[in-house]
């Protein structure tokens, strides 16, 4: 009790003397994050970042990559030291008291970090997957912006300036790997729970996958907020392959990897071919999604095919 109660008051008195933060809520943006330090001179390692309240799979991954990478003592993960309304109450004293100087920013449509960037004289935005796609081209900032990402050639407004994102230091974590052509990956994407694909159409493209690769092994690896995958065991030929880090990582890290890589919308294929380059073969299923109800969530599908093909990923239909 007395270590929560000092803890409580340590976070307390960072959050009110610090002028700068990182916002985080997802490993893929925390490793956007280290990248962008890895890459920026001007950015401290030192300070703090912010984690939201986010699930505990979340939580787990993003402990597990700063343990890899960082191994920051800054980090603060919010739903361990506050209650949502506490921190809600912090929050407004502070922007009453003083604003912040910069903010580097993951999940830009998070309601709480956007008091953050709202209130900040400098911004980065860092990719929160395939919705930084919809975020430049329809957000309207007020301010100028700075926005790391993996997406080449995006449109963007005269305010927004965009800053390049190789994955420099993954690329120089590889393994010395082999390439394996009888494994084939699926990489979820929690479709089926947020409404971007029927479950009958998501198993007969499961069926339809397994059908074109009966010869070969064939891995499904589960979005870290995917609850499906439990009934994907009617499929006795698909193994399920859970991962305790991002794909992008887990598989530098790996020593046999597929030679083929089919994802349902994700972002980790755009990553993966950066990380790789056209060493392993990457597809995107290509599925109706005209019947998505959320306008934004059609509009980033209709988005990322068109960058799918930009960026030679191949659409492919099961």
């Amino acid at each position: 009790m007395f270590n929560k109660i000092v803890k409580k008051i340590q976070f307390c008195l960072i959050f009110f003397f610090y002028k700068n933060f990182y916002l985080i809520n997802s490993p893929l943006q925390f490793i956007n994050l280290i990248e962008l330090l890895n890459k920026s001179s001007r950015l401290s390692k030192k300070t703090p970042t912010l984690i939201g309240y986010a699930s505990s799979n979340t939580l787990k991954q993003i402990k597990a990559l700063n343990k890899i990478y960082l191994n920051s003592k800054n980090i603060y993960f919010l739903g361990e030291i506050l209650s949502v309304k506490s921190f809600h109450i912090l929050l407004w004293i502070r922007k009453k008291i003083i604003n912040f100087e910069q903010c580097v920013v993951g999940d830009y449509n998070y309601y709480l970090f956007k008091e953050f960037y709202k209130h900040s004289k400098k911004i980065i935005l860092i990719d929160d997957g395939l919705s930084t796609l919809t975020l430049i081209k329809n957000f309207n900032f007020k301010k100028k912006i700075n926005v790391f990402t993996v997406y080449k050639n995006i449109e963007s407004k005269k305010h927004i300036h965009i800053l390049e994102n190789n994955f420099q230091l993954l690329r120089s974590k590889k393994n010395n790997f082999r390439l394996s052509k009888n494994k084939v990956y699926i990489i979820g994407s929690a479709s089926v729970e947020r409404d971007s694909i029927e479950i009958k159409e998501f198993y007969r493209i499961i069926r339809s996958i397994l059908s074109k690769n009966k010869n070969k092994e064939v891995y499904y690896v589960p979005h870290r907020l995917e609850l499906l995958h439990n009934k994907l065991k009617i499929f006795k030929k698909l193994k399920i392959k859970k991962l305790n880090l991002p794909i992008e990582v887990a598989l530098i890290r790996g020593k046999i990897l597929p030679k083929k890589i089919i994802g349902f919308h994700t972002s980790a294929l755009f990553n993966l071919q950066i990380i790789f380059k056209n060493k392993i073969i990457l597809q995107n299923i290509d599925y109706n999604f005209e019947g998505i109800i959320n306008q934004t969530v059609k509009n980033t599908h209709r988005i990322a095919n068109k960058y799918y093909k930009l960026q030679k990923i191949k659409n492919i239909k099961f």
